[in-house]
């Protein structure tokens, strides 16, 4: 085959890889400006993906050896970040090819395989212990509470500038069958009156399924379900489940997320709802070391959530992380059993716990306190802990917590719960300990 023929057929796909000018130099004494191929080989030489000979000349007449053309393969397989679906299904098919001469030549096609392929997938592993003071057992500690979770992450790009991502979450207790059954959770007093909260044996189900681009010169616009951090994450934050609904993200000093939604709630006061939501959230990038942020979040009605927050974040120290953030709920259901809720926290953490960083750790604490019904609706649907989740609701107290990275990507953590109900200082208390490890 001849090698202007291979670069017709097989490296054309490439030149999206290389965006440079056609007015690139002639870098061969045997190609003219006028021939045919002169734009390609230009800036495929350009981009490194093609070198020539040592004398200067490329030789497009000759027939090539399977070896030279698994070389340039080579190259647009170290290039292919740039290059968009249908040119890294190109890749790919040159890649199988030309697999043995690639393994000859040193490069490691299985390293590259997730690159290539359609799909990359990402897994996450948590055990927890969790240990809890049960006021509706005089205190008594319980017996450690054992949870295991695996989360199945995928990623893949589905056009140019479009991205799917996904999550599989499944999660139980010892001998839990693996199904999304409720079951009689811990008894806790809530606002005076005993109340039980229902806490998952087990469940497994696809919690994040959703398209993901940047059009129009946004800085995101995702569509289907997925996760949301509003704020300092008081309102919505990490244990805050996934909801079906779209997200636009745009500005750069000034950053604004703004969308509608769907949430799955269990009710303090009712049966389980399903709620739409529309939210808006600023964050103002002051400098590096300072940000401040407002956020508003209401249901359709007003019943369950009409709530704002103000909050910041603070990095100016070495090596130390300051967030704090109030806010205030109006909705029906808070006002029909009292005046408007209202909650508040500040965190401190020092250092950090980065899963690529062995013996790194981190230590934190946070105050926190919110009166009853601040999380009215209880979007906590997904997060079995139901001890700690409902940090802003009727509790006021101490958070501890410690990280250590224990191995590369397994991070040990270790937190107490040091709280009250806010309406009649009843203590509810209690240790988490787990392991997460990532691959």
């Amino acid at each position: 085959m001849k090698k202007s023929l291979i670069i017709a057929l097989a490296l054309v796909f490439a030149l999206g890889i290389a965006a440079t000018a056609f007015a690139a130099a002639n870098p061969f004494v045997d190609v003219p400006a006028k021939h045919w191929a002169y734009e390609s080989v230009a800036k495929l030489a350009k981009a490194g993906i093609v070198t020539g000979y040592g004398d200067g000349t490329f030789r497009g007449d000759r027939t090539m050896t399977r070896y030279e053309m698994a070389a340039i393969v080579a190259k647009a397989m170290a290039n292919q970040d740039k290059a968009n679906a249908e040119q890294k299904t190109e890749i790919a098919k040159l890649q199988a090819e030309f697999s043995d001469e690639l393994d000859k030549l040193g490069v490691r096609v299985t390293a590259l395989e997730n690159k290539v392929g359609n799909i990359k997938f990402t897994g996450e592993v948590r055990t927890r212990y969790e240990y809890a003071k049960d006021v509706a057992a005089a205190n008594a500690w319980k017996n450690p509470n054992e949870r295991n979770r695996l989360r199945l992450g995928m990623e893949a790009q589905v056009a140019d500038g479009w991205t799917f991502k996904g999550r599989l979450t499944s999660e139980n207790a010892p001998g839990s069958p693996n199904n999304f059954t409720p079951a009689t959770g811990r008894t806790l007093t809530n606002n005076g009156s005993a109340s039980t909260y229902d806490v998952m044996t087990a469940y497994t189900v696809m919690d994040r399924a959703y398209i993901t681009g940047k059009p129009f010169g946004l800085n995101e616009f995702s569509l289907g379900r997925q996760g949301l951090f509003l704020g300092q994450g008081m309102v919505a934050g990490s244990t805050t489940p996934e909801y079906d609904g779209v997200k636009i993200a745009f500005g750069k000093d000034i950053q604004v997320q703004t969308g509608a939604l769907k949430a799955y709630a269990f009710s303090t006061a009712a049966a389980a709802n399903n709620e739409n939501f529309l939210f808006g959230d600023v964050k103002f990038i002051l400098d590096k070391t300072l940000n401040v942020t407002a956020t508003y979040i209401k249901d359709k009605d007003g019943l369950w959530y009409k709530t704002w927050t103000a909050g910041l974040c603070y990095t100016g120290i070495s090596n130390i992380v300051f967030t704090g953030e109030y806010g205030k709920n109006s909705a029906t259901y808070v006002q029909s059993n009292g005046n408007d809720a209202k909650a508040w926290f500040y965190k401190a953490k020092w250092m950090a716990a980065t899963p690529k960083k062995v013996n790194s750790w981190d230590l934190y604490a946070m105050y926190s306190k919110a009166d009853a019904y601040f999380e009215a609706g209880n979007y906590t649907a997904f997060d079995t802990g139901k001890v700690y989740s409902r940090a802003f609701d009727n509790k006021k107290g101490m958070t501890y917590g410690f990280d250590w990275t224990v191995f590369q990507n397994g991070i040990f953590g270790l937190a107490y719960y040091d709280t009250k109900q806010v309406t009649n200082e009843a203590p509810v208390k209690s240790w988490i300990a787990q392991l997460t490890y990532t691959f």
